[in-house]
């Protein structure tokens, strides 16, 4: 049921943003502090005992400097499902680039994550992460970060998702 919800919930995000382009046009990226609410999807691929595709629900906060473009964020991660659950935090530095249509931006830093199965032990997984990802603007204080990182570890991973921003 939340796979279902959630295809569709993206698609109106970015269809609504996309119309917000022409809506906020003018509004620049502000330095100061975010506070966020997201959802991730991990593609895990070969990783032992993970679920192919597990959901997560995160928690961001950061710090945006040289005038919007630059910031510090740090985020954490809960998902379960059925028989498995997951635990992540991150710590990435993001410059954005500002095109006359859009904000896109890159991340790069590292990750801590720990999972497990009902009837496994639990793996615990660290390395880098870096990322790319469109930024949508609702107002000066709202956006919509839609982000596709790959985390790089023995076996590396991938995972879509998308966080409401608010400006503090």
């Amino acid at each position: 049921m939340k796979r279902r919800l959630s295809v569709p919930l993206f698609l109106l995000l970015l269809t609504v943003g996309q119309n917000s382009f022409a809506a906020c046009e003018g509004i620049p990226l502000q330095t100061g502090f975010q506070l966020g609410l997201g959802v991730h999807t991990y593609l895990m691929g070969n990783q032992k005992d993970f679920e192919l595709v597990a959901p997560g629900y995160a928690v961001s906060g950061g710090y945006s400097f040289s005038g919007g473009l630059n910031g510090l964020y740090l985020t954490a991660v809960y998902g379960s499902s059925n028989n498995f659950s997951l635990v992540s935090a991150e710590g990435v530095f993001r410059h954005v680039i500002e095109t006359p249509f859009m904000s896109v931006f890159g991340q790069i830093g590292a990750f801590a994550m720990t999972y497990a199965t009902l009837t496994s032990v639990r793996h615990n997984l660290a390395g880098g992460v870096g990322g790319m990802g469109l930024i949508l603007l609702f107002s000066d204080a709202v956006e919509f970060d839609f982000v596709f990182k790959g985390y790089l570890h023995t076996e590396s991973f991938l995972s879509i998702g998308g966080t409401f921003l608010f400006r503090l």
